[in-house]
């Protein structure tokens, strides 16, 4: 459909002449709109790739067949990208590494999300040891799942494993939070100092037109 009505709009308007020259429209303004194709959305294709990230993460470990259909949806989206930007849309604006780098911090987070539930769906006791209890009484209507963090190295399962990830994550996490400057100076960081780059590239709001800057806020307030 994203090719195939305004490829019959140009049929339509050169009355299937082939020529490109040949057209209805008696503005260069109208000519430029349809010829051109349409604005290229960047921002709604980065939530996809986060969307689809985050779903994964959290029920990969239940659903293993998440993660090919995962690294299936990224080759399809970059293969499909790569001929909509060259043929289907006009050219995007060059934009600086902000949005890519929003990106990046949104998605770091998911592997700890992998661990901690990927740790309460493989301890959990009625799936792999088919253990269960009965409900006692009538007004006792909870029947125990036998389903708790266990800590203990003498008592753990295969699945403690991915605790010691998750905790050791956590920690990690919350040391390059607190201490991300003392850690710097003793040369424990990624680097010593961030590298400033000018490629003299607009700001992202700066290269994208007023109408479309609108839209990108009622997005963002709607959701």
């Amino acid at each position: 459909m994203g090719f195939g009505i305004p490829w019959l709009k140009k049929k339509l308007d050169s009355k299937f002449s082939g020529d490109v020259y040949n057209t209805k429209k008696t503005a260069m303004a109208q000519y430029k709109d349809l010829y051109s194709g349409s604005e290229y959305v960047i921002h709604f294709k980065c939530a996809g790739v986060i969307n689809i990230v985050w779903v994964t993460m959290f029920y990969g470990v239940g659903l293993p067949i998440l993660f090919p259909l995962a690294a299936f949806n990224f080759f399809n989206q970059f293969i499909c990208e790569r001929i909509t930007v060259a043929y289907m849309v006009r050219l995007p604006p060059a934009l600086d590494d902000q949005l890519t780098n929003n990106l990046i911090s949104k998605c770091k987070y998911a592997p700890l999300l992998l661990m901690l539930n990927g740790y309460w769906m493989l301890s959990n006791q009625e799936t792999f040891n088919n253990s269960h209890e009965y409900i006692d009484t009538i007004l006792k209507k909870e029947m125990k799942s036998q389903h708790y963090l266990n800590f203990n190295i003498k008592d753990s399962t295969w699945a403690f494993p991915m605790l010691l990830l998750a905790c050791s994550s956590i920690f990690i996490l919350i040391v390059q939070k607190l201490f991300e400057e003392t850690l710097r100076k003793w040369g424990f960081g990624m680097q010593r100092k961030d590298i400033e780059v000018d490629e003299d590239l607009p700001n992202f709001f700066h290269s994208i037109k007023l109408s479309q800057a609108d839209e990108v806020i009622a997005e963002e307030e709607n959701m």
